[in-house]
């Protein structure tokens, strides 16, 4: 069963030995960096690893007060990585799925973004399957998809 479980002391080397496929380097930050995001951000980034049972199987993390200039409250999944080792069981749909519900349930949002790397289609056709869309952003070689709450069920 998937879960998500603060990061702490007792799990930390575990989180931190978290890796992406070679092909997924380029579109993520590793654990350790994303960590220190969190804490730079602390007053709105959630860190979270992901557990399936007791073995962790990956990490994500959320902004949940992203501010842009759109009047409707507005969170973000900032993070979002499986495991290498993990990969191509589902665990990736659960998280997310999970992870829009937390956000539902605990910030009330408008809106959910993401924002991913130009050839990481994967992770955008992951999203999309959840109803993201691109949103017409583009910063660099990033570009912003939404998931609009108040046109969804």
């Amino acid at each position: 069963m998937i879960k998500f479980k603060e990061i702490i002391e007792d799990n930390y080397f575990e989180y931190a030995d978290l890796e992406a496929t070679e092909e997924q380097r380029p579109f993520v930050y590793g654990p350790v960096s994303s960590l220190a995001h969190a804490w730079l951000y602390g007053d709105r980034a959630r860190p979270f690893a992901i557990y399936n049972d007791e073995t962790m199987v990956g990490y994500l993390m959320f902004d949940i007060d992203y501010q842009w200039d759109d009047p409707r409250k507005t969170c973000a999944i900032w993070r979002l990585l499986i495991d290498k080792k993990h990969q191509r069981k589902g665990y990736g749909k659960t998280a997310l799925k999970m992870a829009i519900d937390y956000l539902k349930d605990n910030h009330d949002p408008d809106i959910i973004r993401v924002n991913l790397l130009s050839g990481n289609d994967i992770a955008e056709s992951m999203y999309k399957s959840f109803g993201f869309t691109p949103s017409g952003e583009v910063h660099g070689k990033q570009f912003t998809m939404h998931l609009d709450l108040r046109h969804t069920d």
